[in-house]
């Protein structure tokens, strides 16, 4: 008796149900790899953010006031030279 007959899978069958598999296996390999591409890509990118977002709340009160203070000054001159010039 032969292998592959009565009623036993053809090899061919076979041979084309394992190509299948072997190329959905590649498919998932590569969907995977690109997956943890992107996954990484995010991650460096919220870390970039996170480090944006710490500069920018590096600003300190004293900062604050000190800006606040020439606008003041500034506002002051202005106001003199327009009195200057009436």
């Amino acid at each position: 008796m032969l292998p592959y007959t009565d009623g036993a899978v053809s090899a061919s069958l076979r041979d084309g149900k394992q190509l299948t598999a072997d190329i959905v296996r590649q498919q998932l390999n590569g969907s995977q790899a690109n997956l943890s591409r992107i996954q990484r890509s995010r991650q460096q990118q919220v870390f970039e953010a996170e480090a944006t977002l710490e500069q920018i709340a590096e600003v300190r009160p004293v900062d604050v006031n000190v800006a606040r203070s020439q606008v003041s000054t500034a506002q002051a001159r202005v106001a003199r030279a327009k009195a200057e010039l009436d």
